[in-house]
């Protein structure tokens, strides 16, 4: 094969990589015009009905997902953002409770009310229980007693 030859077969290589690259490029720009429109969609209907409307259109599985990204995403403590997003108002209520996800940071210096609703809501989800005696203002913190006020718990399951 010839110099020539050789040369016109990368040519017509390059060419149809070309090709192929402008029409993935038209295609990206038909999905972000589309991508565009939707978001356009939703900022008019915020804008159309008030903040606490919109959400409330949000169906449930959508709610629970910004649940576990707020959970999961924040550097406070997933039990208090759990509990904040269950006092919103029914439907948050209903949906938070629901997520076992959510309920499954148990801190063994908390207040034992909260602890046994924790592990109720959390269902059959692993659970992380974690305990800081330096983080306490009781300076007589005995974890054998936090994880025996624990194990009295009537709320407490154990795996089958």
């Amino acid at each position: 094969m010839c110099q020539a030859e050789k040369s016109s077969i990368a040519t017509a290589a390059v060419k149809a990589h070309y090709r192929a690259l402008r029409k993935a490029l038209r295609c990206i720009e038909r999905v972000s015009r589309r991508i565009s429109e939707v978001v356009e969609k939703a900022e008019d209907m915020v804008v159309s009905s008030s903040y606490h409307e919109g959400i409330q259109l949000l169906p449930t599985e959508v709610l629970c997902t910004i649940f576990e990204f707020a959970v999961n995403g924040s550097h406070k403590a997933r039990g208090e953002i759990a509990i904040s997003l269950s006092h919103v108002n029914r439907k948050w209520r209903h949906a938070a409770t629901e997520l076992s996800r959510i309920w499954t940071d148990i801190k063994l210096l908390g207040n034992l009310d909260r602890i046994r609703t924790s592990l109720y809501r959390s269902k059959n989800a692993l659970i992380d229980i974690s305990m800081n005696p330096h983080a306490s203002d009781n300076r007589s913190f005995d974890p054998r007693e936090e994880m025996e006020k624990l194990h009295k718990s009537p709320k407490l399951r154990y795996p089958t």
